[in-house]
């Protein structure tokens, strides 16, 4: 017993410091007692509710622009089109999605997140219809990111950079 007293205390303290409280612990905190069943939330200072009724609003806000882009509808822009991937694949979009190269989406720097948009390749032709999920590019003169995939289809992947058209839909 005494050679399992050191470590009992050590242990104890890991978990405090880890943010785990032992079962004991948690049994007589006061917080926690006063929940009476496992459904019940806990309570929220106000400061934590006016963060979340703003993110709440901010979400509608999104979703609400996501929604114009009717007023969008039938616009064609001429210019570059490019693609990304590699390191990018994994990592969160401007809209807050995981980015996927092997998804038919692109990277626009002002059309509303969810509109629909058919990218053609004047080189040869091609045309694939895409989703606007994130912004860019950031090079000058480019109008728009296209995923991997999209590169693919539009057979673009060699040359990196194309003369495009963008429609949106």
């Amino acid at each position: 017993m005494n050679n399992q007293l050191p470590t009992l205390i050590l242990s104890g303290a890991c978990l405090l410091a880890s943010g785990l409280v032992p079962v004991e612990a948690s049994s007589r905190n006061p917080v926690n007692s006063t929940a009476s069943s496992k459904h019940s939330r806990p309570s929220t200072s106000s400061t934590e509710k006016r963060q979340w009724r703003s993110s709440q609003s901010e979400s509608s806000t999104r979703t609400a622009s996501s929604s114009t882009s009717s007023k969008y509808s039938g616009r064609t822009l001429h210019g570059k089109a490019s693609f990304y991937g590699g390191k990018w694949h994994g990592r969160k979009t401007a809209n807050g999605e995981i980015y996927n190269q092997n998804s038919m989406t692109a990277a626009h720097k002002t059309l509303p997140f969810n509109t629909k948009v058919r990218v053609t390749n004047l080189n040869n032709g091609r045309t694939v219809v895409l989703r606007i999920n994130n912004r860019g590019p950031f090079k000058p003169g480019r109008i728009i990111d296209v995923s991997v995939a999209a590169a693919n289809q539009l057979g673009m992947v060699k040359s990196g950079v194309v003369p495009a058209k963008v429609e949106v839909l």
